[in-house]
């Protein structure tokens, strides 16, 4: 009995030694390597705009849209992006009032954005909050339906600048032959249905400075420019096509590239940036950046669905 109990002591212990054994072997079987993981991302400038159709709907003459637009400008390409500006793609090419047809009107013209709506995404450096300003709005010579009350220089074009329930008049007299030299005029009342408003622009000049060479057609100047809204001071860049000396159209311009490049970006010009890297606001990878949209809707726009315009908005790295 006892030498069959030691048997079975010996053959329990055997069968344990050999299992941990085999455990061994197993554990030893295993190991750890490391591999090195590089990526080089390439260099690519990415703008997206969200959402990219947008309709106003029943907006009356002389009125602003009553609720705007919240767009967000997303850089989702790898390189900083310092510089935006935006433009209009679909403008009239004559003066679209007075002709009984929407069609002849087009929505980009009366198209305003604000980069600085108090928003999650505003810029905390920007100071001026709704300010709703034009992107590019053209003005047409109207010589030939002058009020008689508008007393304005010999030998120009005139016309309104159209801000909803403002209007103020305008009066261009380029250089005959030179046609971007000259002066520009305007008015520093608005008109509309309760006020007269300032109907003597012969006081308020400022010189347009030559645009393109004698050669060119149209000949064009510009000039910085300020519009004394009831809202408050707006800032442009005016840009006059002269195609006579007496005929042509002002275009109303601020965030353009040809308002940047022409007027400039200062405190007191009339272009400027969505993103300015010179204003330390540089759109990172990643990053968005709100924009509202609008429209200021003029006196004496037909009614009906106007020709569809473009909001194009180029970002621009420097990186």
């Amino acid at each position: 009995m006892k030498d069959e109990s030691l048997n079975y002591l010996i053959i329990s212990s055997l069968l344990v030694f050999l299992l941990l054994a085999v455990v061994a072997v197993i554990a030893q079987t295993s190991d750890t390597d490391t591999a090195t993981v590089d990526v080089v991302v390439a260099n690519l400038t990415i703008i997206d705009i969200s959402p990219n159709a947008v309709t106003f709907s029943d907006i009356n003459p002389g009125a602003v849209s009553s609720a705007d637009t919240t767009f967000d400008l997303e850089n989702l390409g790898s390189k900083p992006i310092d510089y935006i500006t935006a433009d209009i793609i679909g403008l009239p090419t004559s003066n679209p009032f007075e002709t009984g047809s929407a069609a002849n009107y087009y929505a980009g013209n009366f198209l305003a954005i604000s980069v600085n709506k108090a928003s999650a995404t505003a810029d905390p450096t920007e100071t001026d909050v709704d300010k709703f300003e034009f992107v590019r709005t053209r003005n047409f010579n109207e010589s030939d339906d002058t009020p008689r009350y508008l007393t304005v220089p010999t030998g120009n074009f005139n016309g309104r600048f159209r801000f909803d329930n403002e209007e103020f008049f305008f009066a261009a007299t380029p250089s005959a032959g030179y046609y971007g030299n000259g002066t520009l005029y305007i008015g520093t009342a608005a008109h509309n249905d309760a006020n007269l408003g300032d109907v003597d622009v012969t006081d308020n000049g400022v010189a347009l400075t030559f645009y393109t060479s004698a050669a060119d057609t149209p000949h064009v100047g510009y000039a910085d420019v300020t519009i004394s809204l009831a809202s408050g001071d707006q800032k442009y860049c005016a840009i006059v096509n002269a195609t006579t000396a007496t005929a042509g159209y002002v275009d109303l311009a601020r965030f353009t590239a040809d308002a940047i490049s022409k007027c400039g970006t200062g405190a007191a010009d009339g272009g400027k940036y969505i993103v300015d890297a010179g204003a330390d606001q540089v759109l990172q990878p990643g990053q968005s950046k709100g924009l509202n949209l609008g429209v200021r809707i003029a006196y004496g726009v037909y009614q009906g669905s106007l020709s569809q315009s473009t909001l194009e908005i180029t970002a621009t790295s420097t990186y």
